[in-house]
């Protein structure tokens, strides 16, 4: 089954990246039962989460983040990664332009 099969609720039919759930918890140098204590939620849920982490919402995203002291676009990418704007920052504006909507016409997105 392809990642996006298992999209559920407003998202279904949209790619996402995928989420590095168990990489941010090793990063972190925490474990699914410690993650759970800090954010009130069962280890059982927790597991789920991680076993499936396509069926998470943007609310359920966001409090993984928050119980793993990042941001939740963090957890798109592997600890430790640079983003877009990261590895443009030192650009001049013009070229970090460039290299922004090079991103967006090899992602099929638009800027907005």
């Amino acid at each position: 089954m392809a990642m996006t099969d298992r999209t559920r609720g407003k998202a279904a039919g949209r790619k996402h990246s995928p989420l590095y759930l168990v990489e941010w918890i090793a990063a972190r140098g925490t474990n699914k039962n410690r993650l759970a204590n800090r954010i009130g939620v069962n280890r059982s849920t927790v597991g789920k989460w991680v076993q499936d982490p396509e069926g998470l919402d943007e609310r359920q995203i966001a409090i993984i983040a928050k119980g793993l002291d990042c941001e939740p676009a963090d957890l798109r990418r592997l600890p430790g990664a640079l983003s877009l704007d990261q590895l443009a920052a030192d650009l001049d504006p013009k070229s970090r332009d460039a290299v922004i909507n090079f991103v967006l016409q090899m992602t099929g997105r638009k800027a907005g």
